[in-house]
């Protein structure tokens, strides 16, 4: 008895499949395929396998041993991606891909490994790959004035010393006195690198950069702490500076690392182009945060038409090698 495909499902292919799939169609990977190379020696045996239990599920003809063709399609998007888009989910404690797609002439097709046995989804479009990340937020629907904040690294550092305060003692006050040390930035280490290789975030920063704030001395300390009061995110009690409540919501996500970055990796000759767009969900509301230039932090309340200017960002096709404008 033989499986039918499921056009909307995964595929799943044991080791001794992949492997006579990729010699029989000649699948070469790239360096950027997660299947990685070929090994030089190949066992006879793993191909006859491979043929048989192909042939026994329906996924290669019984008697030509050609290979179905939506699942030659699936593994060529794999094998030579153009570029790979990732969903990555942190909350307290906790990390996880919940979006991991590579792109090949318009084609999105997401691969998985478990143990011997390789899963790869159905093609998607742009427009799928965006509707499964729109689903994980709700932005706010209410009128009236969206929190927006243009930030100085010194004051987004000052917040963030605000943001820990509040989520470590339950009150976000401080005086004059700035932290001995430095604050981990938990927001703009978004694109997770593979290990070894190059690449050169569009816009904002390498992650080779990003990790730590740097400390402010005492006077750009305090003038961060002056520039928050007039910004509204600090209130000023005799000597004493207190994070406005608005911002509380907002605050914990920082703090707590809870947030969703989308990630677009771009595979170049040489260097690879990577987007990110950092969202901070909020209950009834995201934020957007997002480098401007090379040392300024944007945060943004986005409503639905701000949520879609976010994920294009980070998602929507280069043209040519021009750095995106966001």
């Amino acid at each position: 008895m033989t499986e039918a495909i499921d056009p909307g499902s995964e595929i799943e292919l044991s080791d001794d499949e992949l492997l006579l799939l990729r010699l029989t169609c000649e699948l070469t990977t790239d360096d950027e395929s997660p299947l990685g190379p070929l090994r030089p020696e190949v066992d006879p045996q793993q191909l006859e396998n491979g043929a048989r239990t192909l042939v026994r599920r329906g996924l290669a003809d019984r008697r030509t041993y050609r290979p179905h063709r939506e699942v030659v399609r699936r593994l060529l998007v794999v094998s030579e991606p153009d570029a790979r888009v990732v969903l990555l989910h942190a909350a307290p404690g906790h990390a996880e891909r919940v979006l991991d797609v590579y792109l090949r002439a318009g084609a999105f097709v997401s691969y998985r490994r478990s143990g011997a046995s390789h899963f790869v989804g159905p093609p998607l479009e742009q427009v799928d790959v965006l509707d499964e990340v729109r689903a994980r937020f709700s932005p706010r629907r209410s009128t009236g004035d969206f929190i927006k904040l243009d930030l100085t690294p010194a004051e987004y550092y000052a917040l963030v010393c605000f943001a820990k305060e509040l989520v470590l003692h339950g009150e976000a006050e401080m005086g004059p006195k700035r932290p001995a040390r430095s604050v981990f930035d938990p927001t703009m280490d978004g694109a997770v690198l593979m290990p070894g290789r190059r690449a050169r975030f569009t816009p904002g920063e390498s992650a080779e950069t990003t990790g730590n704030l740097a400390i402010p001395d005492e006077a750009a300390w305090r003038a961060a702490l002056d520039a928050l009061v007039e910004k509204d995110v600090l209130s000023k009690d005799r000597n004493n500076w207190i994070l406005r409540s608005y911002l509380w919501d907002l605050a914990r996500g920082i703090a707590t690392k809870t947030r969703f970055v989308l990630t677009r990796f771009d595979f170049g000759p040489g260097d690879w182009y990577v987007r990110d767009a950092t969202l901070i969900p909020v209950p009834g509301s995201v934020f957007w945060l997002r480098t401007v230039g090379k040392k300024g932090l944007a945060i943004n309340e986005v409503d639905a038409a701000g949520l879609e200017r976010a994920m294009a960002s980070a998602v929507d096709e280069l043209q040519g090698t021009a750095t995106v404008d966001v």
